[in-house]
């Protein structure tokens, strides 16, 4: 009798688990649970003591990176991310992505891709490349 008490609130306590699970994974991928940094803060990082230790990667296609791009940057596609092509990335304790503005989806969406794979510190850079050039920040330009 015991047992067939226990195995009808197995299945109702493994559902509220569920649910409860379920909720915790859509916070943590919500947009505002994105860390932002702004442009004073990335050059911050880019000409500080913390310059080795922080990766910045440019998420937009590779004709406009080398058209322009924050110095030291990399170009990474959310497609490189999502097949797995992220060796090296764990030597940063600090990652920050940005696209052409502050609306890229897919600066966004490698935020939090990379979020996903167990990088801790990921940033978005909210002005993107857009904001950087307003702000009368280096560009550089692969030829």
């Amino acid at each position: 009798m015991g047992r067939s008490t226990r195995s009808r609130r197995g299945p109702a306590a493994w559902l509220a688990l569920l649910i409860l699970a379920a909720g915790g994974c859509a916070a943590s991928s919500s947009d505002e649970t994105l860390t932002r940094i702004d442009d004073s803060q990335v050059m911050g990082r880019l000409t500080g003591g913390s310059a080795g230790r922080t990766l910045v990667i440019d998420a937009r296609p590779a004709d406009a990176y080398r058209a322009g791009h924050i110095p030291s940057a990399v170009n990474l596609r959310l497609e490189d991310v999502a097949r797995g092509r992220t060796s090296g990335l764990e030597n940063y304790p600090v990652i920050i992505v940005y696209g052409d503005n502050p609306a890229s989806s897919v600066a966004v969406a490698m935020v939090k891709r990379l979020r996903s794979l167990g990088h801790r510190d990921v940033r978005l850079f909210e002005g993107g490349f857009d904001g950087w050039r307003r702000a009368g920040r280096p560009v550089a330009r692969d030829e």
